[in-house]
């Protein structure tokens, strides 16, 4: 208890003495910059978000219109189709059907009128991570384990998601919807034999969860714990030779993410959790890039999924 009297203490001296300073910022572009976030492989489809980057000392700017930006993106030096998909709140979303593999090389430039064109090129990682889940049900909860089998001789990256699909029969519709899987890593309170170190939770990228491959087990093997409300499915007999009720079943997407992609992530979640910069009591993040002109992230991502796993 003094411990703590003597931290909040601490802290309340440290408030009434911290100081005001009126300050420019000097060498710092005044021109609005191109943000693209764009991770091939992740999926089917490549998407790429397109939005327009404020400088702090021009906030009064007029923006150009992101949903005129000309996209473009290629895979082993062949053009793909891009094709526009939506545009809202300052943010033009793009997407192209061209298939991305394991080791291809690519490429993609994004122009605006008003602003500097931007571009940037990555290769997707060789291979796409083998991995088992197994799931558990305790006090309520569905717990899922993901192992990652590693490769000793390299440097990787992983990212995981969980995808969830419900089916529901009544009398009048059978319909199936599909969601973001209600994971988060396991409540070190309540599973204290289950650890997680170094996995970043990007609850803004699709609830991923990011990690590399220190920590790994001594047989090559990484492993992390999610945690999720549990629903029993519940499947009734109509009398008519069909049912009803509902029902989960869940799919696991791993991804082994290039190193432009993990330390874009990293970054972001970095600068989201750096509550001391908040308060001013320790410096600042800056989200990595590697976007030539710009801001933003081009990573290639190498995916596999389980496919749809029965609830337990």
């Amino acid at each position: 208890m003094r411990r703590l009297l003597f931290i909040l203490s601490s802290a309340a001296m440290l408030s009434a003495v911290s100081c005001e300073y009126d300050f420019e910022l000097k060498d710092m572009p005044q021109e609005p910059v191109l943000c693209v976030e764009c991770l091939p492989g992740l999926s089917d489809t490549t998407f790429v978000r397109v939005r327009v980057a404020v400088p702090v000392g021009n906030a009064d700017v007029a923006l150009p219109d992101v949903s005129g930006a000309s996209v473009g993106f290629s895979v082993n030096g062949e053009a793909a189709e891009v094709h526009k998909c939506s545009c809202e709140d300052g943010i033009a979303v793009y997407y192209s059907l061209h298939e991305v593999a394991c080791g291809d090389v690519l490429e993609m430039s994004v122009s605006l009128e008003g602003v500097s064109p931007v571009s940037s090129n990555t290769v997707v990682p060789g291979t796409a991570p083998e991995f088992d889940v197994d799931m558990e049900v305790r006090n309520h909860d569905i717990l899922m384990t993901v192992s990652v089998a590693d490769n000793p001789g390299e440097d990787d990256f992983y990212a995981v998601t969980v995808v969830a699909k419900e089916r529901t029969i009544d009398s009048t519709r059978d319909r199936e919807r599909f969601y973001n899987g209600k994971f988060s890593l396991t409540d070190m309170e309540t599973y204290p034999d289950l650890s997680n170190s170094g996995v970043l939770h990007m609850d803004e990228f699709m609830s991923f969860f990011v990690f590399d491959d220190k920590n790994c087990s001594a047989d090559g093997v990484r492993s992390i714990h999610l945690q999720g409300n549990y629903s029993r499915d519940e499947w009734f007999d109509d009398g008519q030779g069909g049912k009803w009720g509902h029902g989960t079943k869940y799919l696991v997407r791993c991804s082994r993410l290039s190193a432009e992609a993990y330390r874009y992530l990293r970054s972001r979640y970095e600068v989201a959790n750096n509550d001391l910069a908040y308060l001013g009591w320790a410096p600042g993040n800056f989200a990595y890039t590697n976007i030539s002109g710009g801001l933003g992230v081009f990573g290639g991502v190498a995916s596999y999924s389980s496919g749809w796993l029965d609830n337990i």
